[in-house]
């Protein structure tokens, strides 16, 4: 039940985000019990962010993380609850920062080679969701004015 709270309070977040989409897909694992969650999140129709918990028996068993840029993986975060176990493999040149509050993931930011911010995700319970591109604008503006970058608007 706390896992579906938690699913619910991060897509109530999405629907104030117009630019923000998302699938949802459940299976149940016969054998094991599991129930496997997938969220598909998508920035102007194309794939961001691939999220999927496993849960059996009402608890989280393991969260997996797919972090896309442009159409290519950037990075997979993998945990494993119970156990402690995570594992962190970034691809084609992305570099991620990971922030923990409370040992959930709360806040995930995707920077190119250039640390230029590409995107950004905001966790609720530690669950993930993209924030709108309004904000993400606003934030990457913010963060080019502070390196001298970007010239302010007169």
């Amino acid at each position: 039940m706390k896992t579906i709270f938690a699913l619910l309070v991060s897509c109530i977040r999405l629907f104030a985000a117009d630019d923000i989409g998302l699938t949802v897909t459940t299976k149940t694992n016969a054998d094991t019990g599991a129930v496997i969650t997938s969220q598909y999140f998508t920035r102007a129709g194309q794939t961001n962010l691939l999220s999927k918990t496993a849960v059996t028996n009402g608890v989280i068993q393991s969260r997996f993380y797919r972090f896309y840029h442009d159409g290519k993986v950037a990075a997979d975060h993998l945990t494993v609850p119970g156990d402690g176990y995570v594992l962190i493999v970034t691809h084609n040149g992305f570099d991620m920062s990971f922030q923990s509050c409370s040992n959930e993931l709360c806040s995930v930011l995707l920077h190119d080679k250039d640390d230029v911010l590409l995107d950004e995700f905001l966790g609720t319970n530690g669950v993930l969701a993209p924030i709108p591109s309004s904000d993400l604008r606003r934030v990457s503006d913010t963060s080019k004015i502070l390196k001298g970058t970007k010239k302010d608007d007169p």
